[in-house]
């Protein structure tokens, strides 16, 4: 923006408070936020800009400890929310404050539908659409930081001056690729308190070390990550802090060769061992609990196939790329490989909370082909190749 953008900033309980009587009745906001996550494990949110038909407002969040007259506008059916990656911004919001959006809708999730990857950034999507370059020389700022200098605030309100334009724009032409519904029903998930719970251990149980590892190792390592994770939260530090995740892998593999062996591992600092020996041995003993058996329950199973069914996983979703990148709709939205990986043959690649949209993009042949999941018989035959499921 070369013209300066005029706006209000809410440092005080008593401007929150107004801004909310003076948006109650609005039928659409866009907002956005800036935060720090760095070493620390709680995400610190220090500012929230909103941009609604009676102007454009800067909250400091990191002065005014209570953000409910805010929280509720985003609450509220009858307004419309607009965002650019919001999910980021609502998976804060309901972390600190248990909020979940009502009514929204991201310019990133619809872009995907539209020819754009997804993910996709702001500045790309304002300058493909809007032919308007930003400068994002404040995205890595320090938002802490008091007073603000201009330059931030010009960056912060760039992130919402733009938003309403994009949904006007976005939504016409997901309207007229008949695509809206499709999108909407996408954004619908964020509207859902279950779509921001995680289980604490999904970290553990995500990782690639389980996988091969017997009983007592994947204890092991869950207890690891638990320490890790409760040790951070404890002191609100980052968990690379508490042990840097690149460590986890050699301590693991080496745990059993002694103190000296890991002080002999160039891989491993020797201050990591002195300080965390003495806990690391003794969440290395022990017989596992039945609360940690039952979370090893969880593990995600790999389907046992032969190399032709993997071949033939590939294909498949090579040919879901392809229609895809056909129709200009970003296959990460569709989705990912791992589905295959863990899915059984003959189950249903869609779980029952998926929308019809994606069997309805698909068609009923390739969707087919996804449950059934055999193995492929390819036939060529001069320009053509033909594909059979057996």
């Amino acid at each position: 923006m070369s013209q300066a953008i005029p706006y209000i900033l809410i440092e005080t309980q008593d401007d929150l408070d107004d801004f909310y009587l003076e948006n109650k009745n609005v039928t659409q906001l866009a907002f956005d936020t800036e935060f720090v996550g760095e070493k620390r494990y709680y995400t610190l949110l220090c500012l929230v800009q909103v941009a609604t038909e009676h102007g454009f407002y800067l909250i400091d969040s990191l002065k005014v400890k209570d953000l409910r007259p805010f929280l509720r506008l985003l609450e509220d059916p009858s307004i419309l929310k607009i965002t650019h990656a919001g999910e980021n911004d609502y998976r804060l919001l309901y972390q600190n404050f248990e909020t979940v959006p009502q009514n929204i809708f991201d310019t990133q999730v619809a872009a995907g539908f539209l020819g754009y990857g997804y993910p996709t950034s702001f500045m790309r999507l304002v300058e493909g659409e809007l032919e308007v370059r930003l400068d994002k020389g404040y995205a890595v700022t320090d938002w802490e930081m008091r007073p603000f200098k201009k330059k931030q605030l010009e960056y912060a309100l760039n992130d919402v001056y733009y938003l309403n334009d994009l949904y006007l724009r976005l939504s016409a032409q997901l309207q007229k690729a008949q695509r809206l519904n499709w999108a909407l029903s996408e954004m619908k998930y964020w509207e859902s308190p279950q779509y921001y719970e995680r289980d604490p251990d999904h970290e553990a149980l995500s990782s690639t070390l389980m996988r091969d590892l017997r009983v007592h190792k994947q204890v092991f390592l869950l207890r690891i990550y638990r320490w890790r994770r409760d040790e951070a939260e404890r002191k609100n530090y980052s968990k690379d802090m508490i042990l840097p995740a690149k460590l986890i892998s050699p301590l693991l593999k080496n745990m059993d060769a002694g103190k000296q062996t890991l002080l002999d591992n160039r891989t491993i600092p020797n201050n990591v061992i002195e300080q965390h020996w003495e806990h690391l041995c003794r969440l290395s003993k022990g017989k596992p609990t039945q609360n940690e058996l039952d979370t090893l329950k969880k593990l995600p199973q790999t389907v046992n196939t032969t190399a032709k069914q993997d071949i033939s996983g590939e294909l498949l979703h090579v040919l879901v790329k392809y229609k895809c990148a056909e129709s200009g709709i970003a296959s990460s939205l569709v989705f990912h490989k791992s589905d295959l990986i863990y899915a059984q043959p003959g189950e249903d690649i869609f779980t029952e909370g998926d929308n019809d949209w994606r069997k309805a993009f698909l068609g009923t042949a390739l969707t087919a082909l996804l449950n059934r999941r055999g193995e492929l018989k390819v036939q060529m035959d001069g320009n053509q190749i033909t594909l059979t499921m057996k």
